[in-house]
C-alpha cells in the first residue's frame, strides 16, 4: 500500500535543497518502512540501494540492498548485477549512469523522471569537461599557452568541432584553461 508515497517521498527527502529536503537518512527510514509494509515490492529495495549509493555514498549498504532485493522472485534480473557492480566498482560513473537510466526508464512519475534526466545530463557534462580539459592541457603542452577558444583546438586537430553540453550549449574555456558550462 502507498507505494507512490514511499517512493516519491524518499526521493524528495533524499534530494538536496531546493529540489528536496536534503535528508537522505530520513529517506532510508521511509523506504525501510515501505519495505516492511510491502515485503514483496522489490522496487523499494532498488530505491533503498539507490539512496545509499548516490546520496550517502555507502557502497556496501547499497550493494546489500540490491542483493537483498534481488532475492524477490519478481525482481528485475539486473538487481543482482547491480550488487556485484557496486561492490566491485563503488562510486563509479558508469554505475551512477546505470542507476539514473534505470530510474528514468522505470519511473512513472514525471518529476522523478525529470530528476533522473537532470542527473544523467550532469554525469555527461562532468565526463565531457574532464575530457575537454585533457585536450586543453594538450594544446598548452603543444603551444605553450592556454587556448582562448575551442576553435583553436579544432584548428590544432584536437577536436572535431565545437563541443556542446547535454542541453546543446557550447562549453567555455576559462583563461586558466578550465572548462565550464556556458
Amino acid at each position: 500500500f502507498l507505494l507512490l508515497a514511499y517512493r516519491f517521498g524518499a526521493f524528495f527527502l533524499s534530494e538536496p535543497s531546493p529540489q528536496g529536503a536534503g535528508q537522505p537518512q530520513q529517506a532510508v527510514r521511509l523506504i525501510q518502512k515501505g519495505i516492511q509494509a510491502n515485503p514483496d515490492e522489490w522496487r523499494l529495495w532498488h530505491d533503498l540501494g539507490f539512496i545509499y549509493y548516490w546520496d550517502l555514498k555507502d557502497y556496501p549498504a547499497a550493494a546489500a540492498a540490491y542483493l537483498e532485493g534481488s532475492k524477490n522472485p519478481h525482481a528485475a534480473p539486473w538487481m543482482k548485477v547491480m550488487a556485484a557492480v557496486i561492490l566491485q566498482k563503488g562510486g563509479n560513473v558508469e554505475t551512477s549512469r546505470f542507476l539514473w537510466r534505470e530510474i528514468y526508464q522505470s519511473a512513472e512519475d514525471k518529476s522523478i523522471r525529470q530528476n533522473a534526466l537532470e542527473h544523467l545530463q550532469t554525469l555527461q557534462a562532468t565526463e565531457d569537461i574532464a575530457e575537454l580539459e585533457k585536450r586543453v592541457s594538450l594544446f598548452r603542452d603543444q603551444t605553450g599557452r592556454w587556448p582562448q577558444s575551442f576553435s583553436e583546438l579544432v584548428a590544432q586537430g584536437l577536436l572535431q568541432g565545437i563541443p556542446e553540453d547535454p542541453l546543446r550549449f557550447p562549453y567555455r574555456i576559462e583563461p586558466n584553461g578550465k572548462v565550464s558550462l556556458n
